[in-house]
Protein backbone atom coordinates (compact mmCIF):
# COMPACT_ATOMS: atom_id res chain seq x y z
CA UNK A 1 0.00 0.00 0.00
CA UNK A 2 2.97 2.33 0.90
CA UNK A 3 4.07 2.00 -2.78
CA UNK A 4 0.86 3.17 -4.13
CA UNK A 5 0.86 6.38 -1.60
CA UNK A 6 4.49 7.54 -2.35
CA UNK A 7 3.43 6.96 -6.21
CA UNK A 8 0.78 9.13 -6.41
CA UNK A 9 2.76 11.85 -4.26
CA UNK A 10 5.40 11.52 -6.63
CA UNK A 11 2.87 12.26 -9.83
CA UNK A 12 1.26 14.67 -7.66
CA UNK A 13 4.39 16.60 -7.26
CA UNK A 14 5.20 16.33 -10.57
CA UNK A 15 2.46 18.27 -11.87
CA UNK A 16 2.96 20.72 -9.07
CA UNK A 17 6.18 21.17 -10.23
CA UNK A 18 5.49 21.69 -13.88
CA UNK A 19 2.16 24.82 -13.00
CA UNK A 20 5.45 26.33 -11.35
CA UNK A 21 7.91 25.81 -15.20
CA UNK A 22 7.17 26.44 -18.71
CA UNK A 23 8.13 25.59 -21.86
CA UNK A 24 10.33 21.86 -22.26
CA UNK A 25 10.53 21.38 -18.26
CA UNK A 26 6.61 21.82 -17.73
CA UNK A 27 6.33 19.24 -21.05
CA UNK A 28 8.75 16.65 -19.65
CA UNK A 29 7.55 17.14 -15.85
CA UNK A 30 3.53 16.68 -17.27
CA UNK A 31 4.96 13.60 -19.38
CA UNK A 32 6.95 12.13 -15.63
CA UNK A 33 3.65 12.54 -13.74
CA UNK A 34 1.93 10.76 -16.48
CA UNK A 35 4.79 7.52 -16.80
CA UNK A 36 5.20 7.29 -13.03
CA UNK A 37 1.37 5.78 -12.17
CA UNK A 38 1.51 3.54 -15.89
CA UNK A 39 4.77 2.05 -14.69
CA UNK A 40 3.79 0.90 -11.45
CA UNK A 41 0.60 -0.57 -13.20
CA UNK A 42 3.11 -2.30 -15.73
CA UNK A 43 4.96 -4.31 -12.69
CA UNK A 44 2.92 -4.90 -10.24
CA UNK A 45 2.42 -8.32 -8.83
CA UNK A 46 0.16 -10.19 -11.57
CA UNK A 47 -1.99 -11.96 -9.06
CA UNK A 48 -3.35 -8.07 -7.52
CA UNK A 49 -6.54 -6.62 -8.96
CA UNK A 50 -9.81 -7.80 -10.51
CA UNK A 51 -8.49 -5.84 -13.80
CA UNK A 52 -5.97 -8.29 -13.73
CA UNK A 53 -7.22 -10.79 -12.58
CA UNK A 54 -10.80 -10.70 -13.62
CA UNK A 55 -10.89 -10.18 -16.98
CA UNK A 56 -7.14 -8.63 -18.37
CA UNK A 57 -5.39 -11.66 -18.36
CA UNK A 58 -8.31 -13.31 -19.86
CA UNK A 59 -8.13 -10.86 -23.03
CA UNK A 60 -4.78 -10.93 -23.62
CA UNK A 61 -3.89 -14.40 -23.61
CA UNK A 62 -7.24 -14.87 -26.09
CA UNK A 63 -6.81 -12.51 -28.32
CA UNK A 64 -3.39 -14.06 -28.72
CA UNK A 65 -2.59 -15.41 -32.70
CA UNK A 66 -6.08 -15.29 -33.58
CA UNK A 67 -7.77 -12.57 -35.94
CA UNK A 68 -9.42 -9.87 -34.74
CA UNK A 69 -13.11 -11.20 -35.68
CA UNK A 70 -12.09 -14.07 -34.04
CA UNK A 71 -10.84 -12.26 -30.79
CA UNK A 72 -14.42 -10.57 -30.83
CA UNK A 73 -15.97 -13.72 -31.03
CA UNK A 74 -13.75 -15.42 -28.46
CA UNK A 75 -14.41 -12.54 -25.78
CA UNK A 76 -17.89 -11.17 -26.84
CA UNK A 77 -18.52 -10.60 -23.03
CA UNK A 78 -16.03 -7.70 -23.40
CA UNK A 79 -16.32 -4.14 -24.84
CA UNK A 80 -15.00 -4.52 -28.56
CA UNK A 81 -12.56 -1.36 -27.87
CA UNK A 82 -10.51 -3.35 -25.06
CA UNK A 83 -10.59 -6.19 -27.20
CA UNK A 84 -9.37 -4.77 -29.89
CA UNK A 85 -6.29 -2.85 -27.85
CA UNK A 86 -5.44 -5.82 -26.57
CA UNK A 87 -5.57 -7.77 -30.22
CA UNK A 88 -3.36 -4.64 -31.77
CA UNK A 89 -0.87 -5.09 -28.40
CA UNK A 90 -0.16 -8.86 -29.26
CA UNK A 91 -0.02 -8.13 -33.10
CA UNK A 92 2.71 -5.73 -31.86
CA UNK A 93 3.89 -8.35 -29.93
CA UNK A 94 3.66 -6.42 -26.91
CA UNK A 95 4.28 -7.96 -23.24
CA UNK A 96 1.62 -8.48 -20.71
CA UNK A 97 3.40 -5.59 -19.12
CA UNK A 98 3.17 -3.10 -22.23
CA UNK A 99 -0.80 -4.05 -21.63
CA UNK A 100 -1.24 -3.00 -18.47
CA UNK A 101 1.06 -0.26 -19.09
CA UNK A 102 -1.36 1.02 -22.29
CA UNK A 103 -4.40 0.28 -20.29
CA UNK A 104 -3.01 2.51 -17.15
CA UNK A 105 -2.59 5.08 -19.76
CA UNK A 106 -5.71 5.36 -21.14
CA UNK A 107 -7.42 5.75 -17.81
CA UNK A 108 -4.89 8.37 -16.57
CA UNK A 109 -4.68 10.55 -19.90
CA UNK A 110 -8.27 11.26 -19.83
CA UNK A 111 -8.66 12.07 -16.18
CA UNK A 112 -5.28 14.25 -16.20
CA UNK A 113 -6.79 16.11 -19.57
CA UNK A 114 -10.40 17.20 -18.02
CA UNK A 115 -8.99 17.86 -14.66
CA UNK A 116 -6.74 20.47 -16.04
CA UNK A 117 -9.15 21.82 -18.26
CA UNK A 118 -11.40 22.33 -15.22
CA UNK A 119 -8.78 23.78 -13.00
CA UNK A 120 -7.65 26.29 -15.77
CA UNK A 121 -11.34 27.15 -16.12
CA UNK A 122 -12.01 27.81 -12.27
CA UNK A 123 -8.99 29.44 -11.53
CA UNK A 124 -7.96 31.63 -14.50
Amino acid sequence: MTIYIIVFLASCLCFYAKDRTRGFLAAFLTLIGITIPCLLAAVRDKTIGTDVTGYGMFVYRDTKNVSLLEAFNIRSDNPRGFVALAWLINLANGSFEVYLFIIELLIILPAYFSISYFLKKTHG
